[in-house]
């Protein structure tokens, strides 16, 4: 029988991590509005329109205005997840008899360790779950994984490659039509993080409420 005593509670950290994911949708969201607005204008400056030197600062400043906000969003969103999912994979240590191939410092470390970080993560994802699944005990390693988890890390890598094509191209424009094309993909960017965010908001409410259940049930089971 496992050993529950070094589980603890997410509930509260999941809340307050849940919350920053539905900022960072929340931003996406902003971002997606104004991103739409600097296409068109650049679209009309493309046609041969004129556009007030007004309209282009107040674009700007928007742009960058929006763009440091959603940053502190993305930083503290990102600690916050960082943090989760090391309790989390703690927990599930403590909710079965067998040994974790991952520990909690390589269940976050994974995130920062270049090339590797790209599916790392997910394997890491994938056996917590396992582990925390309510309805398995000691054939747990059998168990598939939620769709939870294949959802969240497709969006993240698809983010990931979709931002760093995006960054490149908004370093590389020189020309109208390259500023247009890089808004264009900035486009693309916020709607892949909304989806992310939205994804990532289910898997921490599922794994939550699947580590709750299996410590309660383990924890009645050795009274």
């Amino acid at each position: 029988m496992a050993d529950p005593t070094g589980f603890r509670d997410t509930s509260t950290l999941s809340l307050v991590l849940k919350c920053f994911l539905g900022l960072y949708c929340a931003f996406s969201l902003v971002g997606l509005w104004s991103d739409w607005l600097e296409v068109q204008m650049i679209q009309r400056m493309v046609d041969g329109a004129i556009v007030a030197e007004g309209e282009a600062d107040a674009n700007d400043e928007r742009q960058l205005m929006i763009f440091g906000a959603a940053i502190v969003v993305y930083l503290m969103t990102a600690i916050l997840f960082l943090r989760w999912t090391y309790v989390s994979s703690r927990n599930a240590r403590s909710l079965v008899d067998d040994k974790l191939e991952y520990s909690p410092g390589w269940a976050v470390g994974w995130f920062f360790v270049p090339i590797a970080n790209f599916w790392k993560p997910y394997q890491v994802m994938i056996e917590i779950f396992k582990a925390s699944n309510p309805n398995m005990d000691d054939d747990w390693q059998e168990v598939s994984s939620p769709a939870a988890t294949s959802r969240w890390w497709t969006m993240w890598v698809i983010a990931i490659i979709i931002g760093r094509v995006s960054s490149r191209m908004s370093m590389r424009a020189k020309t109208l039509d390259d500023f247009l094309a890089s808004s264009q993909v900035s486009l693309v960017v916020d709607v892949v993080s909304l989806i992310l965010g939205i994804a990532a908001i289910s898997l921490v409410t599922t794994l939550q409420t699947w580590q709750t259940e299996k410590y309660e049930r383990i924890s009645a089971a050795t009274v």
